[in-house]
């Protein structure tokens, strides 16, 4: 039974860090390039920074499931 718990903890974290890590700022960007196709003068953002802090998050959350 311990086993089944270690591997359910060592699934659940990649889940985690996948949906909570590395989908949000890949899912910004796309949102941005989308956004910026349909209307280049825009300049709202949802997140400020532009893509240099996408990038920072993403690798960021990279590190961290690679690292766990």
């Amino acid at each position: 039974m311990g086993a089944f718990f270690r591997a359910l903890d060592f699934a659940g974290v990649y889940a985690n860090c996948f949906l909570f890590g590395i989908l949000p700022p890949v899912m910004a960007w796309i949102h941005r390039s989308q956004q910026r196709k349909r209307s280049p003068d825009s300049s709202e953002d949802i997140l400020p920074g532009g893509n240099a802090v996408l990038l920072i998050l993403f690798v960021i959350a990279v590190v961290l499931a690679i690292w766990h």
